[in-house]
């Protein structure tokens, strides 16, 4: 499952980034998969904020609240809250990502030890940005990660709408009669 989250989220990576990317799969400084994949948690959560809120649209009796309108509402709330969810777990890890995800693959070197001139340790952590390196991961990327979430949690409401609406009595032909009414 979290291989399918991670396929996902890999048809934004240009949106918001390849080194966020590689950091949020859970690659170390060699492209190895050593961390945590990050996509399964972020994506699971998404699914379980899209998930309740379609449960509370389709089995709460509302009166007019099945309509059209009321539709596109609860699912822009779902991708506001998907937006914010993404955008704050990804800025959270920003203090934990090594320098290696943050400034690129060209821009760090290993700590030199005074004594000896060697490579203090060969752990993606223990690399240092060049004095000149750009920051290649910002505030930018983590927005733009918000946004990418926020366009899945609108396809998966989407999904959703179509399997949960059969079972649902107030707003069983929400929103596709809707969209087609009949003359």
């Amino acid at each position: 499952m979290g291989n399918i989250f991670r396929n996902i989220y890999s048809w934004f990576r240009t949106m918001y980034g390849d080194n966020l990317y590689q950091y949020l799969k859970g690659a170390d400084c060699n492209y190895d998969i050593s961390y945590t994949n990050h996509f399964f948690a972020i994506g699971l959560v998404t699914l379980a904020i899209v998930g309740l809120i379609i449960a509370l649209y389709y089995f709460l009796p509302r009166g007019r609240f099945n309509r059209l309108g009321s539709w596109f509402i609860t699912m822009g709330i779902a991708a506001i809250l998907c937006f914010a969810y993404g955008f704050g777990t990804t800025y959270s890890k920003y203090d934990n990502m090594p320098a290696y995800w943050i400034y690129g693959p060209n821009n760090v070197e290993a700590e030199i030890d005074p004594n000896t001139g060697e490579a203090i340790c060969n752990d993606c952590d223990c690399l240092n940005p060049i004095d000149d390196a750009v920051e290649q991961v910002d505030n930018i990327n983590f927005l733009y990660f918000g946004f990418a979430n926020s366009i899945i949690s609108i396809g998966l409401f989407i999904i959703l709408s179509f399997i949960v609406k059969r079972f649902s009595t107030p707003a069983q032909h929400t929103p596709w009669k809707s969209l087609f009414p009949k003359r």
